[in-house]
């Protein structure tokens, strides 16, 4: 009864894989193909992203683990329930990019960058939630060598992919695209996961958090004090 279980269950967690890309492909909309401020990235950290994940399924499906008993129901059930977070993580994070979304580091200015739904709280949350899948079918299928190119490959492809894509939205949009809170010129694995640290100025992500962030901006000591300054009268619009 319980490898019955297991096999089920190492089923679910490659459907939920097949299905998320199967939704994520069905929802990528065209957009206007302007060259005007438009930026692109290098591609060869998405290539060899793509090359570290087919060896993972290729190691995964044909070097499956042997746990018996209530160890291999054990880790196939949990292995089940993190691919399946980390595919629910990926598709929120695709709808939420909606336009914005490609294969390829791209920026335009008619996307704009999101700083909305789970961009609000991590970095790169499609990033991390295919890590947390791929480690949940290495898990459901006790796979160690898949585990290991999961460490090896896929996790540091996906941080080089997240370099990269912070290099063209910062030439794309300059100070208006947010950096990191943690470090705003290290491109690690922690800057990188980091919420931003302020949202765009526009004010459109606002109006979907439903909320405003006041940002208070402290001088240096040495910034030279002005004396004689006239009071300047100002008017606040509400919305």
């Amino acid at each position: 009864m319980s490898e019955t279980l297991v096999i089920v269950l190492r089923a679910a967690s490659l459907l939920a894989f097949a299905a998320l890309m199967l939704l994520v492909v069905r929802r990528r909309r065209r957009t206007p193909n302007m060259r005007a401020g438009q930026g692109h990235g290098d591609r060869v950290p998405v290539v060899a992203n793509l090359t570290a994940c087919a060896w993972f399924f290729l190691i995964l499906l044909t070097l499956p683990g042997t746990p018996v008993g209530y160890a291999a129901l054990l880790l196939a059930l949990t292995g089940c329930i993190l691919t399946v977070v980390g595919a629910a993580v990926v598709l929120r994070s695709r709808i939420e990019l909606g336009p914005a979304w490609s294969l390829a580091p791209i920026a335009h200015e008619a996307t704009g960058f999101v700083t909305t739904g789970p961009y609000r709280v991590v970095r790169h949350p499609i990033y991390l939630g295919l890590s947390m899948l791929a480690l949940g079918q290495a898990l459901a299928f006790a796979s160690w060598p898949a585990f290991l190119v999961l460490l090896a490959g896929i996790i540091p492809t996906f941080v080089w992919r997240a370099a990269a894509e912070e290099t063209v939205l910062t030439a794309t949009f300059g100070k208006r695209y947010p950096l990191p809170k943690a470090n705003q010129d290290d491109h690690s694995a922690s800057s990188l996961i980091a919420a931003p640290a302020v949202g765009p100025p526009d004010g459109s992500h606002l109006e979907r958090a439903g909320r405003v962030r006041i940002a208070v901006l402290v001088p240096p000591d040495d910034l030279p004090v002005l004396h004689n300054i006239q009071p300047v009268k100002t008017s606040v619009t509400r919305y």
